[in-house]
């Protein structure tokens, strides 16, 4: 797989290689003015004011004059102050015995590669020296005057702060004579480290509500009218069915039935003729809300709303969860039909027979069935017909769906007619998500590890992409709550043994690929039985940003 990966990844980092060169992440800040004296050692700190790592690759120096000279460079974790005559304090980075320098104004390379590493907010010391056998061996600074530690050069990444002469070797007589500072004339030459970010989260939790909203009557009816919607119970949930066209075959008409007085905006307890199994235990006794809800249990709670006025979180957050048709009814209208339950073998039928919708005095009636298996706990919601009326001043939307008692998490609204109706309890799982195990660095392999698989995962995809389409919610293709934040341009199928919890994976770094490309991961996989209406769920993505250490 690694192969095939590099040999698409190579094309694609080259074809960015020009956009990288004009934000390329290894840099330099310089310090450079005209001198006004010389010495033979200078200690100064460097400070990472980023929030990524950089590594120190190398400096140039100011000379005072043409010359060769051997010339050393050490440093110390913090600050150089106070530590400017302690040579344990200070650690070898490297000698030049030949460091060939021009005279000032030009700055010339130490020639002492360099890998020190300053983390995010980190100081470092550093301490300049050249072992002095003439004046051409002096290293050119210029005097300050009340500027100690003061920024002498900073590019937002990098900040080098002014420090002060001190004779090579670490001499105990000559540095803070004054407290003015000197500034070091060079130039500091770095590179930021490879970096993983996450961005996005990712999607798959187990839910124990699934549902379909409707901002108004018209959509309402659109997508209810004639329609029946079934549920299965299982061991840990229900199971949707959503059968276009067939209410009126399956509409019970009520015989003898029961009127239930409701009123306007409240609900009555109902009393089965045998407890109703659920998936959360029997239910001897429902309740029926005037507004399209049949409750398990004595009441009907609509948390954070009025009961005349649908919404998500008022159905996620009921205390004793059901079934819910929930739109504005209004039985007491006059003209209005009843609320009513009757018995048809093992099946607890609520009918809502020709019941009004507000407003009031207009004819807009609707006619829609809770049928209860009481035998085997099957639900099904029958629309014989949804009124399309939006007169009402208090809106005229519907909620459909089911419920666990308390409080659910929201897995979004669903298209009842395309999406896989599937109900889970206890809720809750892993979201999918993607962690990098290492960083893009050139010549390497990226690392990935997916966890939080599905415990039935049909199979999957590795993305890598060379952009973020910034996309949180793919509610709109059937994906509510799945994100999107790599670019298909690498796409790869991997499968998994059943219940297999992770997948390792990775992708080849070319090694002469430019440094500060980002570069995008993510994860996609199908889970069995599919979870929404497109089938497929996503992790968060990674963003790399392509660096040579």
């Amino acid at each position: 797989m690694l192969p095939a990966l590099r040999r698409r990844l190579v094309p694609a980092l080259a074809a960015t290689a020009f956009a990288a060169g004009l934000a390329a992440q290894c840099q330099s800040v310089t310090t450079a003015l005209t001198p006004t004296f010389a010495q033979s050692g200078i200690m100064f700190d460097v400070v990472n004011v980023s929030a990524d790592p950089i590594r120190i690759t190398g400096m140039d120096q100011m000379a005072a004059d043409f010359g060769v000279t051997h010339v050393h460079v050490y440093t110390k974790v913090g600050t150089w102050n106070g530590s400017q005559a302690t040579p344990a304090a200070w650690t070898l980075v490297g000698s030049n015995p030949l460091w060939g320098h021009w005279p000032f104004p030009v700055l010339s390379s130490l020639g002492i590669p360099m890998n020190v590493v300053i983390p995010p907010g980190g100081t470092q010391g550093f301490y300049v020296g050249a072992t002095y056998t003439g004046p051409t061996d002096m290293l050119a600074f210029r005097n300050g005057v009340n500027q100690l530690g003061a920024s002498q050069g900073n590019d937002g990444t990098l900040d080098v702060r002014i420090g002060a002469i001190v004779h090579y070797p670490f001499s105990t007589t000559v540095g803070l004579s004054n407290g003015n500072g000197i500034y070091s004339l060079g130039r500091v030459r770095y590179c930021k480290a490879a970096t993983n970010t996450v961005i996005g989260t990712g999607c798959g939790v187990n839910a124990n509500s699934c549902y379909g909203s409707y901002p108004d009557a018209i959509a309402a009816q659109q997508a209810l009218d004639g329609n029946v919607l079934r549920l299965a119970p299982n061991a840990t949930g229900y199971a949707g069915t959503w059968e276009s066209g067939t209410a009126a075959a399956s509409y019970i008409p009520p015989s003898g039935a029961i009127p239930l007085p409701v009123g306007d905006d409240s609900f009555v307890p109902l009393t089965p003729s045998t407890p109703l199994p659920t998936p959360y235990g029997a239910q001897p006794v429902l309740a029926v809300s005037g507004n399209g809800i049949v409750a398990f249990g004595p009441f009907v709670d609509t948390p954070g709303t009025n009961a005349w006025l649908p919404t998500a979180d008022g159905f996620l957050q009921s205390t004793n969860g059901g079934v819910y048709a929930w739109h504005d009814y209004n039985s007491l209208e006059p003209g209005s039909g009843a609320v009513a339950y009757h018995y048809a073998g093992n099946l607890l039928c609520v009918t809502f027979a020709d019941v009004e919708n507000y407003p009031m005095g207009l004819p807009n009636r609707s006619t829609l069935q809770f049928q209860f298996d009481l035998s085997t706990g099957a639900i099904a919601i029958v629309f014989v017909h949804v009124d399309g009326s939006v007169a009402s001043p208090y809106g005229s939307s519907h909620v459909v769906g089911i419920t666990a008692p308390g409080g659910s998490m929201d897995p979004g609204a669903v298209d009842l007619a395309t999406a896989s109706l599937l109900t889970t309890d206890p809720e809750g799982g892993q979201r999918l998500v993607l962690q990098a195990t290492s960083t893009p660095v050139v010549g390497t392999t990226w690392q990935m590890l997916t966890t939080d698989l599905p415990a039935a995962t049909a199979f999957g995809f590795t993305v890598i992409g060379l952009s973020d389409p910034g996309v949180n919610d793919l509610a709109l293709i059937g994906m509510p709550g799945c994100g999107q934040r790599a670019s298909l341009d690498i796409l790869t199928v991997f499968t998994v043994p059943p219940g297999a919890p992770s997948y390792s994976w990775g992708i080849g770094i070319p090694a002469n690929a430019p440094f500060g490309v980002p570069v995008y991961a993510t994860t996609i996989v199908a889970p069995s039985p599919a979870t929404n209406a497109f089938g497929l769920i996503t992790s968060n993505g990674i963003r790399g940003l392509v660096n040579g250490f």
